[in-house]
């Protein structure tokens, strides 16, 4: 598939807020409305600390993270802020091919058809659609409600990854692969089953938009 290059300077410039100290970060994790007792890192350091002193991070009430979490940073890898930065961009690159899905395009090449082409050419210019890309990518990568709470650690960074994710492979036609996405996601919030009838939909249809057109 071809990467515009909107993404690798999208992709790095958020890993860079990653790697490089942020002098507001501090403020940003304590920031009730950015994160939440349910997506808060602050609550998820705990949860870690209380299950490395064997104790269980759910008595007392002020642990809410899915097991999920608790199990991938306690057993596979750290909760560094890097974490956050890879999700947020394969939550972009799935955003793309979720975007090459409703153009009709190849997921391998990002080319339709000849006869789609020769279709496309003599009835629509579709050369403004195939710029709009870098628009799809800057509107995940830059929007301030998933920039500034990824920024601040927050879990919902994961859970808007697992739903793109789920987007993407129902768009592909991967059926297992968009059910256990979304099974991840649900685990994590409860409210993300009601993305069960869209993806069903695209299951059973075609996910080319007749807008994009």
């Amino acid at each position: 598939m071809n990467i515009p290059p909107a993404f690798s300077f999208l992709v790095c410039l958020r890993l860079l807020f990653a790697v490089l100290p942020l002098s507001g970060q501090n403020l940003l994790k304590h920031d009730h409305q950015l994160s939440s007792p349910l997506t808060s890192y602050l609550r998820l350091k705990e949860g870690l600390w209380l299950l490395d002193n064997n104790i269980d991070p759910y008595t007392g009430g002020s642990f809410h993270h899915s097991p999920l979490l608790l199990s991938l940073f306690s057993t596979i890898v750290s909760p560094l802020p890097i974490i956050w930065a890879i999700s947020d961009a394969v939550g972009a690159w799935a955003l793309l091919r979720i975007w090459r899905a409703c153009q009709g395009l190849s997921s391998q090449n990002g080319t339709r058809s000849n006869v789609e082409i020769l279709i496309i050419v003599s009835v629509y210019d579709p050369s403004p659609y195939f710029e709009h890309a870098p628009n799809a990518l800057r509107s995940y990568l830059l929007n301030p409600y998933l920039l500034l709470p990824s920024l601040a650690l927050s879990t919902s960074t994961f859970e808007n990854t697992l739903t793109v994710l789920a987007l993407m492979f129902a768009s592909q036609g991967k059926v297992a692969s968009a059910l256990l996405a979304t099974a991840f996601a649900v685990h994590l919030i409860p409210s993300s089953i009601l993305l069960l009838l869209p993806i069903f939909i695209v299951l059973v249809s075609s996910p080319v938009s007749h807008l994009a057109i």
